[in-house]
């Protein structure tokens, strides 16, 4: 059988092209938990594998800028658009991203523990410093806190903030 190796990849990979099936390759790379998505950590070793060492900051406002479904992780279709852009590594400096960047800033002034969500307590201390928290109970912060709690967990995730926002920079 002389049918060339790149036609027999193509064929067993359901039609994706050999530099598709490269992609996905270097992707499953970095995604450890074999999830089908990348995080924010495993986003940060694949970078700083391809020579950029960014800040949490940075590499939070880099994941959001790929994550055109606002789920929080890099599926492998949104790393394979950005994989394909010819100005990828354009998407990672965020010096011209300032609102991106600056959301992040906030974002992590009131995630006190570092958790990436944003609980009643530090909900508390984002209403008092906007000037909203006088006179609410934590009954009517919780209230507040659901009402921005679109995936239910109790607490207010970095996509969440950003709706709350209407910063998406995308």
């Amino acid at each position: 059988n002389k049918t060339p190796f790149c036609l027999i990849l193509k064929m067993a990979s359901g039609g994706a092209s050999t530099s598709e099936i490269h992609v996905r390759s270097y992707f499953k790379k970095y995604d450890s938990d074999n999830s089908g998505s990348i995080s924010t950590r495993e986003f940060g070793l694949l970078v700083y594998d391809l020579g950029y060492k960014l800040d949490d900051t940075d590499l939070q406002a880099a994941v959001r800028a790929l994550d055109k479904d606002h789920s929080g992780l890099v599926s492998f279709e949104e790393f394979l658009q950005w994989w394909k852009s010819s100005d990828r590594f354009k998407t990672l400096d965020l010096e011209n991203n300032q609102l991106l960047r600056q959301a992040v800033e906030y974002f992590r002034r009131y995630d006190t523990d570092n958790t990436g969500k944003i609980g009643l307590a530090e909900y508390r201390k984002l209403c008092e410093d906007l000037g909203t928290a006088t006179g609410k109970s934590d009954a009517d912060l919780a209230k507040g806190l659901i009402s921005l709690d679109k995936n239910k967990d109790g607490q207010i995730d970095f996509n969440e903030f950003m709706n709350w926002l209407r910063w998406d920079a995308n």
